[in-house]
């Protein structure tokens, strides 16, 4: 009896849940399923799992989450003043999860989870399915579009004049907070329900096609590695990586320690957090300029602060040498792409449904 009341209770939440998140969730469990059947065919399937990142993803989600609670106890404790701030508390949170409770959000961020671990053994697929072959050739676009130099050197001469190096990275690095944050903070509020899904699909269809087909199709490992991969060329990068070893006071600055950490679990073939190298085009940049685009749909004001940061993000992707200019450049036309795709998708079906309502 217990049982039975326990499962009558949670369906109606389930059913809520497919309703809100069905479009979501199929999409997840599509090209999870899409991935798993990609590494079978390429005889890579020892490669593919989904569970690099549950463990880590909920644990990092929560912590995120745990940190957007208490700035925002203490905002309305302070600036709002209820006279009641636990119900008050409890009301806006109901509001904002739409009243499914823990079940929603739990359940799509390990979905969420599962799908970036499909997507992280896919990238350590890439070299194997197509080597390593387009980094000389973006490094010439970037020349040629760049008036005969390396974009590393037209933006060198100002950060080291400033001596902004490790601010850029410490900057490079938080966009990791950046992006979960907003992933968490669309997971769980259900208040724009028509924004919330477009910023989903078009995160997830980043990593799909920015992530992993547009990274085989173009392989390539990003200047850090360029004279990794070209033994006998002359490498363009070779300054910048000089600089770089001894930019944080006389040590190497923090990205170098990532790329020593990359390109060892690549030599050793493994398949661990934050493994694979892909450069093109740049996810960092794709992502970002995602939150530009969701923030100028919501509100513009902060979306000009968001647009700063991408900017930030896309000179240190350069300056950091994980980076082409043309990486991020490509990020930005293809993730609008998908962005204005999506809104246009959306906005159709919607008008199907009205039209669907009216004739009932």
């Amino acid at each position: 009896m217990k049982e039975g009341f326990g499962v009558n209770r949670l369906m109606p939440d389930v059913k809520r849940l497919w309703r809100q998140d069905g479009l979501v969730i199929g999409l997840l469990l599509f090209f999870i399923l899409g991935g798993g059947l990609f590494s079978l065919w390429a005889g890579l399937a020892g490669r593919f799992s989904v569970f690099i990142y549950p463990g880590v993803a909920i644990f990092s989600l929560s912590v995120v989450g745990l940190a957007f609670f208490v700035f925002y106890s203490l905002y309305v404790l302070f600036l709002i003043r209820p006279e009641r701030p636990i119900s008050f508390l409890y009301k806006k949170v109901r509001s904002r999860t739409g009243g499914v409770g823990l079940l929603a959000p739990a359940s799509v961020i390990l979905l969420f989870s599962f799908f970036l671990s499909s997507i992280s053994s896919l990238k350590t697929m890439i070299p194997m399915v197509n080597p390593f072959s387009w980094d000389y050739t973006f490094s010439e676009i970037d020349s040629l579009l760049l008036g005969g130099q390396q974009a590393w050197c037209w933006v060198h001469p100002v950060i080291t004049a400033f001596d902004l190096t490790m601010p850029i990275n410490a900057l490079y690095n938080g966009w990791f907070f950046f992006v979960f944050g907003m992933l968490f903070w669309q997971i769980v509020d259900v208040s724009r329900p028509s924004l919330r899904e477009r910023y989903l699909i078009s995160y997830i269809l980043c990593w799909v096609i920015n992530g992993t087909i547009f990274a085989m199709v173009f392989s390539s490992a990003g200047p850090a590695f360029f004279g990794r991969i070209y033994h006998d060329l002359p490498n363009p990068y070779e300054p910048l990586m000089s600089y770089l070893a001894t930019a944080n006071g006389g040590e190497p600055a923090w990205a170098l320690g990532i790329q020593e950490y990359l390109w060892g679990v690549y030599s050793q073939g493994s398949l661990q957090i934050g493994s694979g190298i892909s450069a093109m085009p740049s996810m960092h940049v794709s992502l970002a300029w995602l939150g530009f685009l969701f923030f100028y749909k919501l509100k513009k004001g902060p979306a000009f602060l968001i647009l700063g940061y991408v900017i930030v993000v896309m000179v240190g992707s350069v300056h950091l040498a994980w980076h082409y200019a043309v990486d991020g450049i490509l990020a930005i036309i293809t993730t609008s792409i998908i962005w204005f795709a999506v809104g246009a998708l959306g906005s159709s079906r919607q008008c199907e449904k009205n039209v669907g309502n009216q004739n009932v």
